[in-house]
């Protein structure tokens, strides 16, 4: 699946906000039917649950030297194909720190999901990630059995991750801590990590980054983040203008906002001698292919960090759930945001056109009558206007013409 092997197992832990731990954050709970890695007995304590998962994965590490991916890991290989990957992200980030961890796996790097508290609730996401989308999740989920995939889950949280203050082993050797969510900047645990790995005496050694929507100013976080060697701010944009608020399931915030509150964080830092490191994080879906090149000419004239998801160039896509995917799109649409993309500016969009590719009719069809439904039902309990996603009335009759 990769021409190199994938760091995660070797060097990696993910911890979820119902505290199962696995290699990465897209890592499949449950593959096929000899892959499922749920932990049904999980102890109260954090930093065991963590030494026995990492210390478990000698197989899969084993089958993954040998190019042997397990089914967990399909999403990688979906992404693959036009975007670039969790597995990237692992070789950008950790490649210039591994030493012998193929013998002798150590972990370099946390990536933590502690909470699903959120303050958006954003069109390709869910109640898992997002306490924002509880409310509407419900009603969704009883459209047509679930066809929405949508299950309300409740607010969920690793309440204890001060347990590792008890766990300097597990610690001792990081270099780089992500911290997702949910919204790691709104989430009730946000100081607690950070405090862990300050009384460690390793937060010299390591680089925070966030995954962030950018919609929360912090100055105790700002405190925290001095005892740190460099702090990253990942900051996700899929929209401008009124298409933003549509994906983000917010009528208050707005592009603006993002503008003024990198501006405050980068200013207020410069008072305790730090320096911020910002990134964009674009995640390409269905909706939103015909406004890639209005989101980098955004991030281009606020010109406030420039790199694209942390590897320069390519954007990341929706692949689950599978409606959002882009390529559910009928090929005339596509063909029209390529043309469109094809006379950027920005090397990056010239880049990602490129890779854009299509599905069949056979697998296209179905899923395209489902994007078309979602979009109905979600603009109907949020009170918003559909017409702001491009040829929005074409896609319609379109679909219309499907259900005759």
């Amino acid at each position: 699946m990769l021409d190199k092997p994938c760091l995660a197992p070797f060097t990696s832990i993910n911890l979820d906000s119902t505290g199962q731990v696995v290699p990465c954050c897209v890592y499949k709970m449950k593959g096929d039917v000899d892959h499922e890695v749920w932990d049904y007995n999980l102890n109260k304590s954090v930093g065991i649950n963590i030494k026995k998962k990492f210390n478990s994965w000698d197989k899969l590490r084993k089958n993954i030297l040998k190019n042997k991916y397990p089914s967990n890991c399909n999403i990688c290989k979906l992404r693959s194909q036009s975007g670039k990957t969790r597995a990237d992200d692992f070789r950008k980030n950790l490649e210039s720190f591994i030493e012998d961890e193929f013998d002798n796996p150590k972990i370099l790097m946390m990536d933590l999901d502690l909470s699903n508290k959120c303050n958006l609730k954003c069109l390709h996401c869910s109640s898992s990630n997002s306490t924002a989308w509880i409310k509407d999740s419900k009603k969704l989920f009883k459209i047509d059995n679930n066809k929405f995939d949508k299950q309300p889950i409740k607010h969920r949280s690793v309440n204890n991750i001060k347990d590792l203050y008890n766990f300097p082993e597990i610690t001792k050797d990081l270099k780089i801590v992500e911290i997702k969510g949910g919204e790691p900047l709104y989430q009730d645990q946000r100081y607690d990590i950070l405090e862990v790995l300050i009384d460690h005496d390793v937060s010299k050694n390591i680089t925070l980054k966030y995954i962030t929507n950018m919609t929360v100013k912090d100055e105790k976080l700002l405190k925290l983040w001095c005892f740190f060697e460099k702090i990253k701010l990942h900051i996700s944009i899929e929209g401008t203008n009124k298409l933003y608020n549509f994906i983000r399931g917010d009528k208050i915030t707005n592009v603006e906002m993002l503008e003024k509150n990198i501006l405050w964080y980068k200013e207020k830092i410069k008072k305790y001698n730090k320096k911020i490191y910002v990134n964009w994080s674009i995640t390409v879906m269905a909706c939103n292919i015909f406004d890639v090149e209005n989101i980098f000419n955004f991030i281009k004239k606020l010109n406030v960090g420039y790199n694209i998801n942390g590897i320069g160039s390519t954007p990341t896509l929706v692949v689950n759930p599978n409606y959002l995917d882009y390529r559910v799109l009928p090929r005339w649409y596509i063909d029209k945001a390529r043309k469109q993309m094809k006379k950027s500016l920005h090397m990056s969009v010239l880049n990602f056109e490129k890779k854009l590719t299509y599905w069949d009719d056979e697998e296209r069809i179905p899923k395209f009558k489902l994007y078309i439904e979602y979009i109905e039902n979600i603009s109907l309990i949020r009170n918003i206007n559909p017409n702001v996603i491009p040829f929005w009335k074409e896609l319609k009759n379109e679909y219309l013409a499907y259900k005759r």
